[in-house]
């Protein structure tokens, strides 16, 4: 006895698609590769964000160029972003927090 069976889906075509190391293919065929960037804003929110930074100086770099560890280390950023991305008075709570935290580790709390 037969058992008829559901008729298959059309499907479609995959498209080709052309990945790395395009350049050697795009030599020999003369199509253009470009590589994706993200958008400028995306990139300086993520990197570079505008509440971390003082004038010239980025509140990272300072706070590897010191060598000051996680508890002080936050403690410079929320002192250097005070104000900028919320409460000045939050952020100078979380910078003595921070400090707080440093002191107790070094047994002088």
């Amino acid at each position: 006895m037969k058992v008829a069976s559901k008729p298959k889906a059309a499907t479609r075509p995959t498209p080709k698609v052309i990945a790395p190391p395009a350049k050697k293919v795009a030599a020999a065929t003369g199509l253009v590769v470009r590589e994706l960037q993200p958008p400028p804003q995306v990139a300086e929110v993520i990197d570079h964000p505008a509440h971390y930074h003082q004038g010239t100086y980025e509140t990272i770099n300072v706070i590897e160029a010191w060598e000051l560890g996680f508890h002080l280390g936050n403690a410079v950023k929320y002192i250097a972003r005070a104000g900028k991305k919320g409460s000045r008075v939050d952020d100078l709570r979380k910078a003595k927090w921070y400090i707080d935290r440093e002191l107790s580790r070094e047994g002088a709390a």
